[in-house]
């Protein structure tokens, strides 16, 4: 069995409200958000991965990051 995580909603809701102060988000919006995030996380981990083993490298640098960032 795997455990559930839970999504951060109000500090999510915190940072858009920063970010933006006069936009209102719609129901459900900050799991979408939420969402998109771990996505982008791990198709970025998976790329500097790949940058990493090409490089001959074991683990991911903040170079590899950065490169991999780049061609996302």
């Amino acid at each position: 069995m795997t455990a559930q995580r839970r999504c951060p909603r109000q500090g999510i809701k915190r940072v858009v409200k920063k970010a933006q102060p006069g936009l209102k988000l719609g129901a459900n919006t900050d799991l979408l958000i939420y969402l998109n995030y771990i996505v982008f996380i791990r198709r970025l981990a998976a790329q500097a991965a790949s940058e990493a083993q090409t490089s001959g490298l074991r683990k991911i640098d903040v170079d590899t990051l950065q490169n991999a960032l780049e061609d996302l």
